[in-house]
């Protein structure tokens, strides 16, 4: 029997999944370490903001500017 060739669509073609699909393919264990890798990630990242926070500290320049709602002002549009 001979096989078939590339005009052969549905068995060339791999199936479209969703991420969710994806993921819920992989084995437990490695979704346990995927997360808890993300999560160290994530630690990681807020650690290091915090540490280059210390070190550069905020100038004058770059504060934030509070401004309350009382003091904006309202323009009336002409109809």
């Amino acid at each position: 029997m001979p096989s078939p060739g590339p005009s052969s669509s549905s068995s060339s073609r791999p199936e479209r999944r969703t991420l969710w699909a994806i993921y819920k393919g992989i084995e437990p264990r490695y979704r346990i370490l995927l997360g808890m890798g993300f999560m160290g990630f994530s630690m990681l990242g807020l650690w290091v903001s915090d540490r280059l926070e210390e070190a550069y500290p905020p100038t004058a320049d770059n504060r934030v500017i509070r401004v309350s709602h009382e003091d904006t002002a309202y323009v009336e549009r002409k109809r």
